[in-house]
């Protein structure tokens, strides 16, 4: 596998890449993976708790920053997490 990180700066915030080469996840477990306890269904890995990407999501969004996933199996392989990052942390 292939994971690539990338980072761009804009006015008030960072976009930060992270990138891979798997499966990807269907457009239809976006949200889904963002919740507590919530795993794409794949055999190959079922080892986890769920709850890595809903801590990951709230911390972001704690500091007024946001993420998001792009990806899409049936057009092309891999996934994309794009985080947007606040310079200024809002409290």
């Amino acid at each position: 596998g292939r994971i690539t990180l990338a980072a761009e700066e804009g006015a008030s915030h960072v976009v930060f890449s992270i990138a891979d080469d798997g499966p990807g996840i269907p457009p239809d477990w976006h949200a889904a993976v963002f919740k507590a306890f919530r795993k794409v269904a794949d055999r190959a890995h079922t080892d986890g708790s769920g709850i890595g990407l809903a801590l990951v999501k709230k911390t972001i969004e704690s500091v007024g920053g946001s993420i998001s996933i792009v990806s899409d199996p049936a057009h092309r392989r891999g996934t994309t997490f794009r985080v947007i990052w606040p310079k200024t942390i809002q409290m």
